[in-house]
């Protein structure tokens, strides 16, 4: 194998790392707001792929493939407060106590539904939308300008999410409920508004990711169960809760199955990664970034 194949392999796995921690940051995001995990994530990641794909091919062209995204990211944002709203409010009971197990009945029938929906719908035809930026040549290595846009993309909106978590009233109020509901809510916040902005925040991550990844990857009706397990993956090896373990997890991940791929079988790609999760858990069960909690 030569230099240019390895560095091509590394970047590819770079950039799929880094977008796939978008995903996992979607994930930690709902997990720490709304202190729930959504199963149904890597649909609507399947979602934002395929909103992407179809703007691209019918409507907007691939030099407006930042449109896309947008939309792609607004749409499934709209869809999951929509979803927040009207299929997981009713997990508070009038005292305001919350049933979990409600949301997760309620997110695997979402998943197994949209999966079931888009295969009868779309078939089993793989979808990518074409290329928007053709072949970069870089030291004399040819690279995808796919890869290139998404990578940067990626960067892009996780620094506008931080800035705005940070800068933003709106921002200081979702930490704020992600720190303490109980006290949050004391102090006269609604935490059924805060929980509907960070339900269509976090799937608005997943659907940034299946747009971005569509361009690398092609789509099917089973992708989002891939994204899925990818998601909850990286967050078990960065940490639960940890944005910078999002990051540094899927990066870590990417890299670990690409190398492994390599040197061994490439067709158990999947299962080093698993390899890989379960020994960071031995040596630091909560993650790499993960802390212990404690209940009063």
């Amino acid at each position: 194998m030569d230099v240019a194949t390895i560095f091509h392999m590394i970047f590819l796995a770079f950039v799929t790392g880094f977008i796939y921690s978008l995903l996992a940051i979607g994930i930690n995001f709902v997990l720490n707001v709304v202190k729930i995990i959504n199963w149904a994530m890597g649909e609507f990641y399947l979602i934002g792929g395929y909103v992407q794909y179809y703007l691209i091919v019918l409507f907007l062209g691939p030099s407006l493939w930042w449109v896309a995204i947008i939309i792609s990211m607004g749409s499934v944002a709209l869809l999951g407060a929509l979803y927040q709203k009207f299929l997981l409010k009713p997990m508070y009971s009038e005292s305001g106590e919350k049933k979990e197990e409600f949301a997760t009945i309620i997110t695997i029938i979402t998943s197994v539904l949209i999966i079931n929906l888009l295969a009868w719908l779309l078939g089993p035809t793989y979808h990518a939308p074409p290329s928007y930026w053709g072949v970069v040549t870089f030291f004399g290595m040819s690279i995808d300008g796919n890869k290139i846009i998404a990578l940067f993309s990626t960067i892009l909106i996780i620094a506008v999410f931080l800035i705005a978590t940070k800068y933003t009233w709106t921002g200081k109020g979702l930490r704020a409920c992600a720190q303490n509901r109980v006290a949050a809510e004391s102090i006269g916040m609604d935490l059924r508004k805060y929980d509907m902005i960070a339900f269509a925040i976090g799937v608005a991550f997943a659907a940034a990711a299946g747009a971005l990844l569509a361009a690398v990857f092609p789509l099917t009706a089973q992708s989002g169960k891939i994204s899925t397990m990818k998601g909850f993956q990286i967050i078990v090896i960065g940490g639960v809760g940890s944005i910078m373990g999002g990051l540094v997890g899927g990066v870590l991940l990417a890299m670990i199955e690409a190398i492994a791929s390599v040197l061994f079988v490439s067709s158990y790609r999947d299962i080093y990664g698993f390899i890989f999760m379960i020994l960071i858990l031995l040596v630091k069960p909560t993650g790499l970034f993960g802390e212990e909690q404690r209940e009063a």
